[in-house]
């Protein structure tokens, strides 16, 4: 028989750290306001396919690993991470703009930051790696090569305020973060389009909820279904995609 501790630990070490604004990542640490509610948002989850089923009864028949807490933990954070960023770009009104090399890119990084800037708002880059375009390693080099030569007017620089783990630095006043926003890509925007966000809370004080579902073919495998529930709220915000071709990455 599957043991309700065992999915009970298995929300909380899932809960520990996704849904708040000091230690998920981007993008629930960019939102204004990330608040937790008993109202039952839309659903959305991890399937983590053929798990022992020995794992689940109780007490568990096979070794667990040492480090399944903090695996449960950076899993479910980073897949919350992932699902709060896919239902942000699906809802935001991204303006798709191809560039072609390193300067264009900067080029339109200016032009939309100086719009947002007029507006009184806060601009913001989005980008999928440290090397996500390839020229952003290359415009860190500058901080310690003469022989770097950065686009006109650009500043690469990293903003000892700026605390998040997924800052990767600053170009003039704009922050960059990494986010999962997949490769090809980068999104410019303000950071105030990220208004609030909520997690439904359950009952049990949890916000992921845990558990098995049988597997046809197999008597000794399962499959764990681990799922969590928002809402999101934005504020209309000019917003823009800036998409480079892999060869130019």
């Amino acid at each position: 028989e599957i043991g309700k501790k065992r999915l009970r630990d298995i929300s909380i070490w899932s809960s520990k750290s996704a849904f708040c604004e000091d230690s998920g990542d981007v993008p629930v640490s960019l939102f204004r306001n990330v608040n937790h509610s008993s109202e039952k948002y839309k659903e959305y989850g991890l399937r983590i396919r053929k798990v022992k089923k020995a794992a689940f009864v109780d007490p568990p028949m096979v070794e667990l690993a040492v480090n399944e807490e903090e695996w449960y933990d950076h899993t479910v954070r980073s897949h919350v991470a992932f699902s709060v960023m896919t239902e942000a770009i699906r809802k935001l009104d991204l303006e798709c703009i191809e560039v072609n090399g390193a300067a264009q890119y900067w080029e339109k990084i200016e032009d939309g930051a100086s719009i947002i800037q007029k507006n009184g708002r806060s601009p913001i880059l989005l980008v999928a790696g440290q090397a996500e375009p390839s020229w952003l390693l290359e415009w860190a080099e500058s901080n310690y090569s003469e022989f770097v030569e950065l686009p006109t007017g650009l500043r690469w620089h990293r903003d000892n305020r700026i605390e998040s783990k997924a800052y990767l630095c600053s170009l003039n006043e704009i922050p960059v973060y990494i986010a999962p926003i997949g490769a090809g890509s980068s999104i410019l925007l303000a950071r105030e389009a990220f208004d609030t966000l909520e997690f439904s809370k359950f009952e049990d004080k949890t916000f992921v909820e845990a558990y098995v579902e049988e597997i046809d073919e197999s008597e000794t495998l399962l499959d764990l279904k681990l799922t969590w529930r928002f809402n999101i709220i934005l504020q209309s915000q000019e917003c823009w995609k800036l998409q480079y071709t892999k060869n130019e990455s």
